[in-house]
């Protein structure tokens, strides 16, 4: 039985009940995009790796030459001779 408020109020409009949260899935994780490699660049790479390897050990056993030595520059001016005064 409805009490003196509700008849001279009205009966208030039942609050509607919260939303419940929705269950959320997982997201996968995305996968690493593989590069394709390219077995001709990689091996023409190690290749030259390998003759800069070749290159710097044969320099490292070779004795280094000795450089020559500069000529000596000789002056135009003529010298003065002491026996002209």
């Amino acid at each position: 039985m409805p009490g003196f408020f509700d008849i001279i109020f009205g009966q208030p409009e039942p609050e509607p009940e919260a939303p419940k949260p929705k269950k959320v899935k997982k997201a996968k994780k995305a996968k690493k995009a593989e590069k394709p490699k390219e077995e001709n660049v990689i091996d023409s790479l190690r290749a030259e790796i390998v003759e800069l390897r070749e290159m710097v050990t044969k320099a490292e056993s070779e004795p280094e030459p000795e450089p020559e030595p500069e000529p000596e520059v000789e002056d135009e001016e003529p010298e003065p001779d002491d026996d002209a005064e």
